[in-house]
């Protein structure tokens, strides 16, 4: 099979993956963190939590420049019982919401709010349930998308959740190591549970992608997306970015260090964990962008008629 002239969708390039990438790990992290609270391991949890808010905030940034117009970003929340976008958008917005409250009752005035346990409980399992759906909206949008055969899958919004976990994780990982530096010994538990936990989730990212990418048998024009990802103009930032960097690289170096660092001296895990989670997350932005770019898009179909034909050759 020859592939020529294989192009995908360009209006949403950048700009968005960036506003995907930021939403997964915030919303992973928190995630991570408030399952981590449950457990009573409070530096996970606080390093998670806090991550939450300011990220998908961030994100938004991102989708707002994306928007031609700026004012049209408030018009993304009419309609939320028939648009996918104004759905995502309150949900995002609750999450965003709820975790900066969150965040707020670490601090002065509000310190009587986290003494309250079963209120903080109730506030963290609330959260928990918006932090999953930001998480998978993100893949059921690009779904939604019915024109383009490759983002219309249920594979997708499995990818982008656990891509979402495992570059929270990372992101949690990262945070901590910083704060070992300063601190001593302190994370170091956390820091060797969290690396067992991203192995794991790594192991889990590369059954679901080629499950994504197997799933891409149904028509011609998944086929061609799929090729393009791995064949195509994308291979080099899918097999060198998203396999090699973003997932070969971290799991290599995550296991190395839970392997055969276990009493080597906490600056030597931190350096690892650099080297792992630094390429892990950009693997992780790079993943939405390849998606994104590979979205080849079907023809319009009507009484037999094919009225705009993709430039696809197989």
């Amino acid at each position: 099979m020859e592939i020529k002239n294989i192009e995908g969708q360009t209006e949403w390039g950048w700009k968005i993956a960036a506003y995907l990438f930021l939403a997964g790990v915030g919303a992973g992290g928190y995630a991570a963190g408030v399952i981590a609270d449950f457990l009573h391991w409070e530096f996970i949890a606080r390093a998670g939590i806090i991550i939450g808010f300011p990220l998908v905030f961030i994100g938004t940034f991102f989708l707002i420049a994306d928007l031609g117009v700026k004012m049209r970003a408030l018009r993304a929340f009419m309609n939320p019982g028939t648009s996918w976008i104004a759905k995502g958008t309150w949900i995002i917005s609750i999450f965003m919401v709820l975790g900066f409250i969150h965040i707020v009752t670490w601090f002065w005035p509000f310190q009587w709010l986290e003494a309250m346990r079963g209120l903080r409980l109730a506030l963290s399992a609330l959260n928990l349930i918006f932090a999953l759906l930001t998480m998978i909206y993100t893949g059921v949008l690009l779904g939604a998308s019915r024109p383009i055969p490759i983002w219309s899958t249920a594979v997708l919004p499995l990818l982008f959740l656990v891509s979402a976990v495992s570059t929270g994780v990372m992101a949690i990982l990262l945070l901590l190591s910083c704060y070992g530096i300063g601190t001593g010994s302190e994370v170091e538990a956390s820091l060797a549970r969290l690396a067992k936990l991203d192995i794991l989730l790594i192991i889990l990212e590369f059954i679901v992608i080629a499950s994504y990418l197997q799933a891409t048998h149904r028509t011609v024009e998944s086929r061609a997306a799929a090729l393009l990802i791995i064949r195509g103009k994308l291979s080099g930032y899918f097999w060198g970015g998203v396999i090699s960097v973003g997932l070969l690289l971290p799991i290599l170096i995550e296991i190395i260090d839970v392997l055969f660092f276990k009493r080597a001296p906490l600056e030597a895990t931190i350096i690892l964990i650099f080297a792992s989670t630094i390429p892990g997350l950009i693997g992780g932005l790079l993943l939405r962008f390849v998606v994104l770019a590979a979205g080849v898009k079907a023809p319009l179909r009507a009484a037999g008629i094919e009225y705009t034909i993709p430039r696809v050759t197989l």
